[in-house]
């Protein structure tokens, strides 16, 4: 009765706690990396967080400068030397990507999805997909998502 349960319970308690004391540790497929190793890597790490971390936010190029301690000239340069493309084109093909997803996997309109995605004008973030994407944003959903 409640005693049979108590103990059941005590006695699955201690098992699972064996249970996982005794465990040996699965070993990784594939070591992540967490930190860049060289200075260039750590700087297109840094830049590419401080994007995704603020894909709605309205950034000027002086903010994320900032974020790494140079200058705009120089943050500009070293990207593009590193990357091959500027730090407005890899924000915008970041907000591209997001907004495929929120397209995928939310019925967000068009208008909020264009918000989320820092553009405060729907017809420019709509322009902007379908150079991206060859398609606008409500065909795109509605290729994905047959209604």
């Amino acid at each position: 009765t409640g005693l049979e349960s108590a103990l059941r319970n005590y006695l699955s308690q201690i098992i699972l706690t064996l249970a996982r004391a005794t465990a040996t540790p699965r070993k990784l497929e594939q070591k992540i990396q967490i930190e860049p190793r060289d200075r260039d890597e750590r700087l297109v790490f840094m830049v590419n967080q401080f994007l995704r971390l603020n894909l709605a936010n309205e950034l000027r190029l002086e903010d994320i400068a900032r974020q790494v301690s140079l200058s705009t000239r120089s943050l500009t340069r070293k990207y593009r030397e590193i990357k091959g493309r500027s730090i407005g084109e890899e924000l915008n093909g970041m907000r591209m990507y997001h907004a495929e997803e929120l397209l995928r996997e939310t019925d967000l309109p068009i208008k909020a999805i264009a918000w989320e995605c820092g553009f405060s004008d729907q017809r420019y973030f709509t322009r902007k997909f379908k150079e991206f994407h060859s398609d606008s944003p409500s065909n795109y959903r509605r290729k994905i998502i047959p209604i």
